[in-house]
C-alpha cells in the first residue's frame, strides 16, 4: 500500500527529484500509520482487503473505455445530436465500496454521469442512449465494469 500511495504522491508532484522520491514513501507510511491508528482503530487491510494487481488491471481496462467513449461522444456533441436522458439502473453489487467504485467509473466514462446513488439503485445521466430496452440500457451503462467488480479478487477475502 505504501508503494501505491508513493506512486500517487510522485504523480501529484509531477517530478522525479530526489526530494520527492525520498519524501513519497515517508509521507505514505506516515499517512497509513495515522489512518490505521487514529482514525480506523484497526488495520486498513482488515476493512478493505486489497489486491494491487487487480486495481491496476481495473484501471488499465478503464482508461481505453474512457477514450473509446470520448471518441464516440465528440461527434454527437459537435453535430448537436446528443440526447441526454436520466435512467434508473439497479446493480447486483452488494458492498458499498463496490457500488461507489461502479458509480465513479460510470461518471469517469464520457457521456455518463451518476447523479444519485440510493442503496443498489443508481440514477445516471446518459448523453446518447443507444439501447431501446431497460435491460439494454442498464447493460450498456454498467455491464462490463459491474462484471469486473463481481469477479474481483477481493471476493476471496
Amino acid at each position: 500500500m505504501v508503494g501505491l500511495l508513493s506512486l500517487f504522491w510522485v504523480t501529484l508532484f509531477e517530478s522525479f527529484t530526489p526530494v520527492v522520491l525520498i519524501s513519497a514513501p515517508l509521507v505514505s507510511a506516515l499517512t497509513l500509520y495515522i489512518t490505521e491508528t487514529l482514525l480506523l482503530k484497526q488495520s486498513l487491510y482488515d476493512l478493505y482487503p486489497m489486491n494491487v494487481l487487480w486495481v491496476v488491471g481495473y484501471f488499465l481496462r478503464l482508461i481505453p473505455e474512457i477514450y473509446r467513449s470520448a471518441i464516440l461522444l465528440i461527434p454527437l456533441i459537435v453535430t448537436g445530436k446528443a440526447d441526454p436522458e436520466i435512467f434508473d439502473i439497479e446493480t447486483t453489487l452488494e458492498k458499498r465500496w463496490e457500488i461507489a467504485l461502479l458509480a465513479n467509473t460510470i461518471t469517469l466514462t464520457p457521456g455518463t454521469i451518476t447523479v444519485n446513488v440510493e442503496g443498489r439503485h443508481l440514477q445516471v445521466l446518459w448523453m446518447n442512449p443507444k439501447a431501446e430496452t431497460e435491460d439494454g440500457i442498464s447493460e450498456s451503462i454498467k455491464g462490463k465494469f459491474e462484471r469486473r467488480l463481481e469477479r474481483s479478487l477481493w471476493k476471496s477475502f
